[in-house]
């Protein structure tokens, strides 16, 4: 059974479907280690891109902010208030709480709303760009963990090439991201390119980081 379950993680396949990418970690959602508001977050698309930006926004403005710790007093209040008020209400609960919450952050800012919007989705980006670092790093550690643990020959051969194929996966991941997002000749210096190559990149990250949740989750729960 051990070694049928190495040879799965092998092939899973390397395209993973964006579900749900907040800002935070979830990993347990796929081994129901994760329970109550981050579960039903981590589930629902919407709720995950409305943490995502709120958590983004919240940055910003503390970056910005002349006061921050008001408005970290409030994030505060806020994260207390989603707790008690959405526990065991459904989904709309959250979502209407959410969008409350990125409409008060969003009257911090001062700059015009295309470069607001701009400087959002940059943030964005940067964040699960450091979360996809953290997940690439933890199964590094993980894999080496289980080599270095492995009972048999088989078995250490099968999570070595689970970490070669890692490696060819990123790889081609990277060549797909810079091939694909890359700016359009036509559209270069278009108001909207900017916009679309950082969508794109976005698509990218998202989709990576379901893929190592999933299989991080699928390594941890086997041992």
């Amino acid at each position: 059974m051990r070694n049928s379950i190495i040879l799965l993680i092998l092939i899973i396949p390397l395209t993973s479907q964006a579900k749900s990418v907040p800002s935070f970690s979830c990993l347990g959602a796929y081994s129901n280690d994760l329970k109550g508001i981050e579960m039903r977050i981590c589930s629902n698309n919407e709720l995950g891109n409305l943490d995502l930006t709120l958590n983004s926004l919240y940055q910003i403005v503390i970056e910005e902010a002349k006061n921050p710790e008001k408005i970290k007093r409030e994030q505060l209040d806020w994260l207390k208030l989603r707790r008690t008020k959405c526990f065991a209400h459904k989904d709309p609960c959250l979502i209407e709480l959410y969008r409350r919450r990125i409409s008060d952050l969003d009257t911090y800012l001062d700059c015009d709303r295309s470069w607001c919007d701009r400087i959002i989705h940059t943030k964005i980006n940067n964040i699960l760009t450091d979360k996809l670092e953290t997940y690439r790093d933890k199964l590094r550690e993980l894999i080496a963990r289980r080599i270095r643990d492995a009972r048999d020959e088989f078995v250490q051969q099968k999570y070595q090439q689970l970490r070669a194929g890692l490696n060819d996966q990123q790889e081609h991941w990277e060549n797909y991201v810079e091939f694909t997002c890359r700016p359009k000749e036509e559209f270069i210096g278009g108001t909207g390119e900017g916009d679309r190559i950082r969508s794109c990149k976005r698509a990218y990250l998202q989709q990576q980081i379901i893929f190592y949740e999933e299989l991080i989750d699928l390594v941890r729960s086997y041992y």
